[in-house]
């Protein structure tokens, strides 16, 4: 970053006088531009009047426009949190859960206090406003949300004989599938925000960019199998356990099972308990298989079905490998003009020192 500039007007014209501004007075000109990365807004990426045309016309013709790739990122994870119901579902929880934490210092209090009886004081204990804009406050959120669990839960409870929201919001927070959404969740998201991380670095360039991309999408990948599902559910158990919360996806062919009974009712027959018998024996053994299967088809799928295919058409392999292409261009190009003025200065230095000079020329 080499600034930040108030501006009266937001059109490409005038952003462009504003940025040619600042950039003369760092002696930066503007032939020496590579790239121009923006959002996909019509001020800034307009192929008349955005600021990447206007900046091309004012003397960058040498640099590349693409579609901000940290920007295009967040809105891969903004259509998945708007898009699937279970997973805006999650975020709309956790938003309720901060304003019920927020809205006064005694609710606060009560909740610190419960943060001190289950003795949770490392990682993530505070809950942030959600906002598009910023959406890495969603990741945080989900850290924070499973670190604290027993916490919340338990704050709610108190609170809920005098606020009747804290209900509804108590038994959705204390159930196995939400925990279980909280896990997968995170894994998806803290990948996508260490990638928003990188790509932001200062050192970062097109090619590298693309690789991380590429890298991502291998990554989101390699999660849609059956065994990474059972390690994200096998997470979910340790953590129920540890939270005291009830496994919905347990074998309940484990629980004690039903015994046939030794009493036959009026006008039943031994067949007829016999056939009852075994129809509520198969239920009990089919409920946890039921639900995971439902949990699998209905949230983890579709979760990453749509973060791959989001991924794959904001950052399709065509438009990757012709920026790729395009940057290394832009960079032999640059290369010869920095080795010619390079050149001259030498040439200019020893005609005045009347000394030889070699070529640089490769």
């Amino acid at each position: 970053m080499i600034g930040l500039k108030q501006v009266v007007s937001l059109t490409g014209r005038s952003l462009c006088d504003v940025l040619v501004e600042e950039l003369g007075k760092l002696r930066m000109p503007l032939c020496n531009m590579s790239g121009k990365g923006f959002d996909g807004a019509s001020n800034m990426s307009g192929n008349d009047k955005g600021l990447q045309q206007q900046l091309t016309d004012a003397g960058a013709t040498l640099s590349l426009y693409f579609h901000c790739f940290a920007h295009c990122l967040n809105l891969v994870l903004e259509k998945c949190a708007e898009t699937l119901p279970l997973v805006n579902d999650v975020f709309s929880t956790i938003g309720s859960m901060y304003k019920i934490m927020e809205g006064s210092p005694k609710r606060n209090a009560v909740y610190e206090a419960n943060l001190n009886r289950f003795s949770i004081n490392n990682g993530r204990t505070a809950l942030h406003a959600l906002s598009d804009a910023r959406w890495t406050a969603k990741v945080d959120n989900l850290a924070a949300t499973i670190n604290v669990l027993p916490a919340l839960i338990a704050t709610l409870k108190e609170l809920q004989p005098s606020d009747t929201t804290c209900e509804g919001v108590l038994v959705r927070i204390g159930s196995f599938e939400f925990l279980l959404q909280l896990l997968i969740l995170k894994e998806c998201f803290e990948l996508s925000k260490y990638l928003s991380e990188y790509l932001q670095r200062e050192e970062m360039d097109l090619v590298t960019a693309v690789d991380a991309v590429t890298t991502l999408i291998e990554a989101f990948s390699s999660l849609r199998t059956e065994d990474k599902f059972a390690k994200f559910v096998k997470a979910a158990k340790l953590k129920a356990a540890e939270f005291d919360i009830e496994d919905s996806f347990r074998d309940l062919g484990t629980k004690r099972r039903r015994c046939l009974r030794h009493r036959l009712t009026d006008g039943q027959t031994f067949l007829d308990a016999t056939f009852s018998y075994h129809i509520a024996t198969t239920a009990q053994s089919n409920a946890s298989v039921t639900a995971q299967s439902k949990f699998r088809t209905e949230f983890y799928y579709p979760l990453l079905d749509l973060l791959l295919s989001e991924m794959q058409r904001r950052f399709s392999t065509e438009s990757c490998e012709v920026l790729v292409q395009l940057s290394l261009l832009i960079q032999r190009t640059w290369m010869r003009r920095t080795l010619k003025r390079l050149e001259n200065w030498q040439r200019d230095t020893a005609f005045q020192r009347k000394q030889p000079v070699e070529s640089t020329h490769c």
